[in-house]
């Protein structure tokens, strides 16, 4: 069976952009996974293309699959053979992760003990508003990165959106210069803003819908804002754009998540080509470093649906890379109604 011809039939019943490598991606993560959660996890492509490769593979006597398991068959681990494709040597540090950032000392200790505590009581994510949160461990992680750059103490920071309840983070810290949080469900506002009165934080909570403008007062007012954005191209967009107008000037920087399971690089290239021409440059790129809890609904991800999950997840599978931007030439950027569309083949979590 000739390897060019998979790759072609794959590409052409994909509805979302894949390349060569994404191939070779699945089938060196099916050496090492027993499932399709395993697989999910494992492998760097939308999930919008598994569907159709996975199918092909079975069609070509290189996969079998009984529910969720998953099996190469001696034609498929053949195939890798021929291609010299072997799976990536993981050189991940245990202690942090991946992420540089060691949390099990002063004073991050501390931070994650009481953080963990508050984010026990924060309500279920809600599909509605497409809520996923990360572990208590990223909430912080992202906390201790911002001061290490010098984005949160003495600073005023954005929050736009949040589940994952970054606000609360930040203010048990207690070094920023004001800390707003936007988000707009009310049942997470009324418990971000009772927790923080509960614990006399200082912590300005509105609710507010992203689509709808910044309020005139948020212009231009902060120094760093955080996000974890719908993976729409124009949802991406929306997020970063009103961060950025919410920055003060050059020097100003933006923490965003980006996934490979809702975008594929194709995407990526697009967005920071995009970042670029708004006067921002990239400083930071740190693979799989949010990882968010598994959520309750996952029977009514598009995902489910798409490869006819039978089970729930025992282990994280979602994760994403967080990026960092800082102003090096700000423009003016438009602060006006949202009139593009969250949609988009590639996203698998809705």
């Amino acid at each position: 069976m000739a390897y060019a011809d998979l790759y072609e039939r794959v590409r052409q019943k994909t509805p979302v952009p894949i390349t060569e490598r994404d191939l070779e991606r699945v089938l060196v993560g099916l050496l090492q996974a027993e499932s399709l959660w395993d697989l999910v996890g494992l492998c760097d492509v939308p999930l919008a293309a598994l569907p159709p490769l996975l199918e092909e593979l079975q069609r070509d006597g290189l996969l079998e699959r009984r529910g969720d398991r998953l099996t190469l068959t001696p034609s498929g681990k053949e195939l890798i053979e021929e291609q010299g494709w072997v799976p990536p040597v993981e050189a991940r540090c245990p202690r942090c992760r991946g992420r540089g950032i060691a949390l099990d000392e002063a004073p991050y200790d501390e931070l994650l003990r009481q953080f963990t505590e508050i984010a026990r009581e924060r309500p279920a994510p809600r599909r509605d508003f497409d809520q996923g949160y990360v572990t208590p461990e990223t909430t912080v992680a992202r906390v201790a990165l911002m001061r290490r750059r010098g984005d949160l103490d003495g600073k005023r920071l954005l929050v736009l959106g949040d589940d994952d309840l970054m606000g609360l983070a930040a203010a048990l810290v207690g070094t920023a210069r004001a800390i707003t949080v936007l988000e707009v469900d009310p049942e997470l506002v009324a418990f971000i803003r009772g927790t923080a009165e509960r614990l006399g934080l200082e912590l300005d909570v509105r609710e507010h819908d992203l689509r709808d403008p910044l309020p005139a007062e948020l212009l231009g007012a902060f120094d760093a804002f955080t996000t974890d954005p719908v993976e729409s191209y124009d949802g991406c967009r929306l997020f970063l754009g009103r961060g950025l107008s919410g920055l003060a000037g050059v020097g100003g920087a933006g923490y965003f998540g980006l996934t490979r399971h809702e975008a594929s690089l194709a995407k990526w290239h697009k967005l920071q080509s995009w970042i670029l021409e708004q006067g921002a440059a990239i400083t930071d790129c740190l693979d799989r470093f949010n990882e968010y809890v598994n959520w309750p609904y996952w029977g009514e991800m598009r995902a489910s649906r798409w490869l006819s999950l039978e089970a729930a997840p025992q282990a994280i599978w979602y994760r994403s890379t967080l990026f960092r931007l800082e102003l090096v030439a700000p423009k003016a950027y438009p602060n006006e109604p949202f009139t593009g569309s969250f949609e988009d083949p590639e996203l698998a979590t809705t």
